[in-house]
């Protein structure tokens, strides 16, 4: 399971990429990996959903949202990274699209990790 230390890591490394971009698609290719969503409920008012930063809460990564947040637990072999490929990881859990052909890849060897949706940090 990754610790804070690690959970920091990839915060930081997603920051700077993310920060700005706009949320194009989002898929999953194992569909327990949404807890409490479905991705098509995310698009229903907008076409792209525009990240303002990421942050770490407890072992949570946030990736924020102008009006709502995405927060994804990465559990015990969770990994999550940008990558420009066109062919996925044979893990992949969640394909987040992201504007200039940037894709942000979740992946789960065990499947225990999961994304969340909460219109605020609050909820």
């Amino acid at each position: 399971m990754p610790e804070l230390p690690e959970v920091q890591t990839v915060v930081n490394s997603l920051v700077k990429p993310l920060s700005g971009r706009k949320i194009t698609n989002i898929s999953a290719h194992w569909p327990k990996v949404f807890d409490n969503f479905h991705p098509d409920t995310l698009f229903k008012k907008q076409s792209q959903l525009k990240i303002i930063t990421v942050f770490r809460r407890a072992k949570f990564i946030i990736i924020q949202l102008e009006d709502s947040i995405l927060a994804v637990h990465l559990r015990m072999t969770g990994k999550l990274y940008i990558s420009e490929e066109s062919t996925l990881p044979k893990h992949t859990s969640a394909l987040i699209k992201l504007d200039k052909k940037m894709n942000l890849i979740f992946e789960d060897v065990r499947k225990f990790g999961r994304i969340y949706f909460f219109k605020n940090s609050s909820t």
